[in-house]
């Protein structure tokens, strides 16, 4: 399968409607304007830090835009009111990032910062523990093919 007909899934409590564009780096934004109250503020930029010291080459988590590569794991994903959308992306040109997006919530059964940071290399190794949990990060938009639910 290329790049081009690989079905995508994003979850969102936006609504979008066929053709919408999902722009890069609003999770990000989302993040930084909140700061340390957002639940997510320390893990983000834990992960940021270990990619750009020893990843430099992989999109920000902060600028990107993100889907997951099966149904199932977005149906897994998605919190409360959430719907879940197939996307594409909207240049397969563009670069993305796949990683196992269970080893964000996973961190937390780590125990000491040595713990933590090797778990975050391992993210950003790209190691894939759950298939059904890939997720797919990218700097460039998502195009919007379908509201599924």
């Amino acid at each position: 399968m290329t790049k081009e007909d690989r079905p995508l899934y994003h979850c969102s409590e936006q609504h979008y409607l066929p053709g919408d564009r999902i722009i890069p780096g609003r999770f990000g934004s989302e993040i930084l304007s909140q700061g340390p109250e957002h639940k997510w503020f320390y893990r983000e930029c834990l992960f940021e830090r270990v990619r750009a010291s020893t990843f430099p080459e992989l999109p920000s988590r902060m600028r990107s835009a993100f889907a997951l590569e099966t149904y199932r794991g977005a149906l897994r994903y998605r919190e409360g009111s959430e719907h879940i959308y197939l996307i594409a992306l909207a240049d397969p040109a563009q670069p993305f990032f796949r990683a196992d997006i269970t080893l964000l919530t996973t961190i937390r059964q780590r125990r000491t910062c040595e713990e933590v940071e090797e778990w975050i290399q391992t993210y950003w190794r790209g190691a894939i523990h759950d298939p059904e949990m890939v997720e797919v990060l990218t700097e460039g938009e998502l195009v919007v093919r379908d509201r599924l639910t």
